[in-house]
Order: structure tokens, then sequence, then C-alpha cells
């Protein structure tokens, strides 16, 4: 059973802490003044300090200007790659060469198709000209023949009318019955026969002019003939002409060249084999002598905060920043829009090198790198309360 408090003996003295716990000497409490004040500076301090709050995103090194590409216009399979990521090339420089059995095997055919048609079409010519001078010789020939069956036609003629004549006096002669009858009956059987003679002759004539005009028919639809079937020659000819102009095209094509003098920063020409797509851009030249800068992707979430003007630190990773420290860079331009999520981001260096004693460290197109990006500038203290409050949301 517990004995209430008011009813401990008078006997036993209360208990004072100091019974217990020796008092703190000299050296205690000097070490807890000294802590106190190392916190209270450090607590100030943080106060105080600036801090750097960054972001940090992967990047390389690019020319500051447009960029050249080089197309593999007319496609194809790749026979030979002449280059390399960060290559120095100069304008006119063969890149790669693509293969060229297909467009070669297509020109022998189509230089075997026009050998054949500029041969139809010298067969063509030459049957044009024997038409024509077959049409001559037949017009000569029958202009002849109709002249001559007219010159029977106007001896006819003046036999027909002779007859007439001597006819008619005969019949006088008749009357007066100074000839006898037989006589006259045959001078009307000459008549009658110089009659026929000269409706033969006119009816040789006829069929003279409806032979040359039937001949004449013919030669046209011949000659029409030749003359549409050397269009349609020529018109394959030209045809041929046309694909063959292509081929070397194609030829003049397959053979990928730098645009300018520069430094290639992009290629995806990989190996012998690959096969390219009409238009593709198979590499990217930057040209020689632009100014650099630095291009980084960043997630469309750390953008909000960043804008022209602040600052960014730069590690390039072909410079180790143990050697040479970092590059200062300030953000030049950030894109208006994301691609895949991620906005490009322009940084402008404050010098194309780093420099550690003796030792340089110059930039070039291609070097990859990391940077830092100020996202704004606080202190110590601003961050671990920011910190906090985002520990206290969650």
């Amino acid at each position: 059973m517990t004995t209430p408090l008011h009813h401990v003996p008078h006997q036993l003295p209360p208990a004072a802490a100091d019974e217990f716990l020796p008092p703190p000497g000299a050296w205690a409490h000097q070490l807890g003044v000294r802590t106190a004040a190392a916190g209270a500076a450090l607590l100030l301090l943080a106060c105080v300090w600036p801090f750097d709050e960054s972001v940090r995103a992967p990047g390389s090194v690019r020319p500051r200007g447009e960029n050249s590409p080089v197309q593999a216009l007319g496609g194809g399979r790749l026979q030979r790659v002449l280059v390399s990521p960060n290559q120095q090339v100069r304008a006119g420089q063969l890149l790669a060469q693509l293969d060229l059995e297909a467009i070669n095997s297509q020109q022998r055919q189509l230089q075997r198709e026009r050998a054949q048609l500029q041969e139809q079409l010298h067969q063509a010519a030459q049957q044009f000209t024997d038409l024509q001078a077959q049409s001559r010789s037949i017009h000569r020939l029958m202009t002849t023949q109709i002249a001559t069956a007219r010159g029977g036609v106007a001896q006819a003629l003046a036999g027909s009318r002779f007859q007439d004549r001597e006819l008619q006096r005969l019949r006088g002669l008749a009357a007066e019955g100074a000839i006898p009858q037989l006589l006259l009956e045959e001078k009307e059987a000459g008549v009658a026969v110089a009659k026929s003679q000269l409706d033969q002759a006119r009816l040789g004539v006829g069929e003279q002019r409806a032979r040359l005009q039937a001949e004449q028919a013919r030669l046209r639809q011949s000659l029409s003939a030749t003359i549409s079937a050397r269009a349609e020659l020529e018109r394959q000819l030209a045809a041929v002409d046309g694909r063959l102009r292509e081929t070397a095209l194609a030829r003049q094509q397959s053979r990928l060249l730098a645009p300018v003098d520069g430094t290639v920063v992009e290629t995806k020409l990989r190996y012998p084999g690959q096969v390219l797509q009409p238009g593709e851009v198979v590499a990217t030249l930057a040209p020689k002598g632009q100014p650099l800068a630095i291009k980084v992707q960043l997630p469309s979430r750390d953008v909000a905060p960043l804008k022209s003007g602040q600052r960014a630190y730069l590690r390039v990773g072909s410079c180790p920043h143990t050697d040479f420290g970092v590059l200062d860079g300030r953000i030049q331009a950030i894109a208006a829009d994301a691609v895949d999520g991620r906005y490009a981001v322009t940084i402008s260096p404050v010098a194309d090198h780093l420099v550690r004693g003796q030792r340089r460290c110059v930039l070039r197109p291609g070097m990859e790198l990391d940077a830092d990006l100020v996202i704004r500038r606080g202190t110590v203290m601003g961050l671990l309360l920011r910190k906090l409050r985002l520990l206290a949301s969650t």
C-alpha cells in the first residue's frame, strides 16, 4: 500500500541534484560556450552564405551558326564510308560512295536500247527516202504513159475527123450516082473503126490516170506510215535519252561530297551495305570558322525557372575538370517547343578553351560535356528550408 506524500517520515531529508552529479568544471563550461557560439556562427553563415541551385544536363559543343546537311538525294546502298565524326573536311571532299552496280547495269541496258532504236530510225529514214524516190519515178513513168496515150487520142481524133470528112464527100458523090454504094459502105465502116479507136485511146488515158492516182495513194499511205513509225522511234529514243540522263545524274549523286569546308558534327554513315533512303540527311557539317556554342537537352520540368543570361558551368569530358576546372557560360537561347519532352538550350561559353598553367584544352565541335545551369541564387539556409518544406508536403 502506497504511503501518501504527506506521511513521509521527517527523518528522510530531501535530496538535491548536485548530490548525484558533480558540478561542471571550467573546461566543460568553456566547451559549451564555444559549441553554442559555433552553432550560432554556422546558423548565421547558412543564412548569408550564397548558394547556386542548378540542374545538370548533358550536351555537346556545336557551331553557333547554321549547319550544312549532306543528303543522299538518290538513295541507294553504301559501298564505301570515308568519313567519321569530328573529322575535318574540305569542300568537294568525298565522304561516301554509293554502290554503282544497279546504275551500271541500267545504263548498259539503256545504251543497247538506244543503239537498236537508232538502227531502226536509220532504216525508217532510208525507207522514207526510198519511197520518195519511188514516188517520183512512178510519177514520171505515169506522166510519160499518159502523154503517150494522149498522143494516141489526138492521132485517133484526127483520123476520125478525116474519115468523117471523106464520108461526107462520098455521100455527096453517091447521091449523084458518081460512085457505087459499096464504096460508101466501106467508108462508113472505116469511120466507125476510127471512132472506136478514138474511144479506146480516150479509155487508155483514163486508165493511166486512174493507175497513177492509185499508185500515188498507195505511196502516200506508205509515206504516212513511215513518218508515224519514225516519229514513234524518235519519241522512244528521246525517252531513252532522258533515262540515260537520269542514270548519269544518279551516278553523280552516288558520290556524297562535302558542300563546305568544316567539321563533321554528326553522321549516319555506318558501314558498307547500309541502305540510304532518297533525300535522307546522312551527315551534318559545321562550316569552318564559325564560333562555338553549347547545345544541351533539358527535361521540360526543369525549363520553367530558366531564362536568357543565367549562368552555367560546363564540365567538358575531353578536358577533365580535375585538371582544367570548369568553363563559365551564359544561357543564350531556349527553344520555343519541346521535342520528345526535352527543350534545346543554347549556352554561350566565355571562351573556346580551358587553361591550367602551361596546359591548354581547346573546344572542338562534337565534344561531349555536362552543363550545370543555375536555376536560382540563394543561401544554404534557404535551400535547407525548401527541402524541409518538400519533405513536409510529401
